[in-house]
């Protein structure tokens, strides 16, 4: 087998002295597999003068897969492919022999052409058409998140919306503090349910970038590569999202700490969804507004779960009133959407597992708690346990709300340590609550047992009043932290994603210099799509930048590749 393996392959970086034939007439599924150009089997000199454009049509219900094969040894030589969707990809050159570089493509056609002015350069490019026939569909919710990495070969994914009126928007979610997560453009979205009759609109990069809604009641999305991603996919439904000019999806673990910007200053403003995989509490650190302030109009809004659950916005900050003694504040949930308005701040929280800091009192600390089913879809209990038996304070309550059902439990204490509690109250024992209270305690203790109907809202002021006599503790003047954890800071603004320019191969390649065109796309929207908002940054002009790449672990077999993306303007 090795000595096979080795002939095989070189008689693939033999040159073919074969006519350089381009076909005359479109390739279509009747020849399901062939070589390019017509007859070869090897690298094939790519004549001086040859400008030739290899048609392919592609029905729907299949995929087409292309290898290339490509030797450049001038400049002016070139091979560039053209998809359904007219965007243009080039490989360029990279100082070696590429072979076996893939690029699937979608119906309806597809076009590369390859151009000699040299002389010197070969090309060969292998093709077969994939029937989508056999592909399994695994159906996915609105609102209901999935990792790209458990996408199993030859299946794909339909995201329904949650009625036959609505639309689906999809959108991708990187772990904050991850690269870039280029393998996004390797996934097909397919407007509709049905691989074999829906048209493709993009990668998922794309539809993310572009809001790119569904015509209908579901999209599906497909990898042909068969490579995994870390990232994670979330469909809304678009009319959740639609008023906002921005919408973002971000990934975090637990006993992370994110710190970063927040944007949304248009009139429609914009959201952001955080989904911590293996965590169920948000502890949020800081909200500072800037200086771009719109009277009453500016704020941030929280609401437990994705836009497509409709929670009510639990907590509502404005520039004229919040303050840093409104944090840290609990947010028991694993997913968090926040909304703004006209806003621009900064931010800060943490995925701790315990956070000392929200069991710490501290003179003018506010602070609200709710029942656990207003920020999750399901019920669990709590209990809080703020308090520093060193000092005494005047804790303030309001109940804003207080259902709950003959099942639920509530026990709710002021107190000192060692004495009799200043104020309690335990459900169902007590069935009457006061709406406001005001004692003196070192603690403040609520813990509740609820059903998924109940309806808990209190919020919380305290106000240093003195040291306990004989304690040798110091009272904190702000919030008490913790052992610090791993912290990343992000600015949460999301760059039109094209194709990475990295040299690809299955060794480690040493240090180069590499010119990487960066191009932000021009608003294009596909045929009858529904576009909202607008992208995070304008379309611009390409950018020429110099980079240096080192060492890397790559995917192509004995390659060196460079796909380039631009668009027909």
């Amino acid at each position: 087998m090795l000595r096979f393996s080795l002939l095989f392959l070189l008689g693939l970086f033999s040159v073919n002295a074969v006519n350089f034939t381009c076909p005359d007439a479109a390739i279509t599924v009747q020849t399901p597999t062939g070589n390019l150009p017509t007859g070869a089997t090897q690298l094939t000199i790519v004549p001086a003068g040859v400008n030739c454009s290899i048609q392919f049509s592609i029905p729907n219900g299949y995929a087409l897969l292309l290898q290339f094969h490509v030797d450049f040894q001038a400049d002016p030589d070139k091979v560039e492919i053209v998809d359904s969707l007219n965007v243009v990809r080039y490989i360029v050159h990279t100082g070696t022999v590429l072979a076996n570089v893939p690029l699937w493509l979608a119906a309806p056609s597809a076009q590369v052409v390859v151009t000699g002015v040299s002389g010197n350069s070969s090309f060969l490019l292998n093709y077969r058409y994939q029937s989508l026939s056999g592909f399994k569909q695994v159906i996915k919710p609105t609102g209901e998140h999935f990792s790209l990495n458990d996408l199993p070969t030859n299946t794909y994914y339909t995201i329904n919306a949650s009625s036959d009126t609505e639309k689906v928007a999809l959108n991708y979610g990187q772990f904050i503090g991850d690269a870039t997560d280029y393998t996004l453009l390797d996934f097909f979205v397919y407007d509709g349910d049905n691989l074999n009759t829906a048209n493709m609109i993009g990668s998922l990069a794309d539809v993310d970038y572009y809001m790119t809604f569904s015509t209908g009641k579901n999209l599906s999305i497909v990898n042909f590569y068969g490579d995994g991603s870390s990232s994670y996919a979330l469909g809304n439904d678009a009319s959740t999202i639609s008023s906002f000019s921005l919408y973002f999806l971000y990934m975090t673990r637990v006993q992370t700490g994110i710190t970063g910007t927040l944007a949304g200053t248009t009139t429609n403003g914009a959201a952001y969804t955080f989904i911590c995989v293996d965590c169920s509490t948000f502890y949020w650190t800081r909200l500072q507004f800037d200086s771009m302030v719109n009277g009453n109009v500016t704020n941030v809004a929280f609401q437990g779960m994705t836009p497509t659950h409709k929670k009510e916005k639990l907590l509502r900050y404005d520039p004229q009133t919040v303050g840093d003694n409104y944090f840290p504040q609990i947010m028991p949930t694993n997913i968090l959407t926040v909304n703004l308005y006209q806003a621009r701040t900064a931010f800060g929280f943490n995925t701790a597992s315990t956070s000392v800091a929200w069991s710490q009192p501290y003179d003018k600390r506010k602070g609200s708690i709710f029942s656990s089913n207003l920020w999750m879809d399901n019920s669990s209990g709590f209990n809080y346990n703020i308090r520093n038996d060193s000092a005494l304070f005047n804790i303030s309550l309001n109940m804003n709300s207080f259902l709950l059902s003959a099942s639920d439990q509530m026990n709710l204490s002021v107190g000192v340590q060692d004495q009799n509690a200043t104020y309690s109250y335990q459900y169902p024992r007590d069935q009457n609550i006061n709406t406001t209270v005001s004692v003196n305690g070192t603690y403040l203790q609520v813990a509740l047992n609820s059903s998924a109907t109940s309806d808990v809202r209190l919020s919380f002021e305290m106000t240093y009043l003195n040291d306990i006599i004989g304690s040798t503790t110091t009272l904190p003047t702000t919030t008490t932290t913790q052992t610090p954890l791993p912290t990343t800071t992000i600015l949460t603004t999301r760059p039109a994603l094209t194709t990475q320019s990295t040299v690809f191969t299955t060794q480690a390649v040493t240090t180069q210099q590499q010119t990487t065109v960066v191009k932000t796309p021009t608003t294009q929207t596909p045929q009858n799509q529904t576009t909202t908002g607008s992208p995070s940054q304008a379309p611009t002009t390409p950018v020429i930048q110099t980079t240096t790449k080192g060492t890397e672990n790559l995917k192509l077999t004995a390659a060196f590749v460079v796909l380039l993306i631009s668009f027909y303007i």
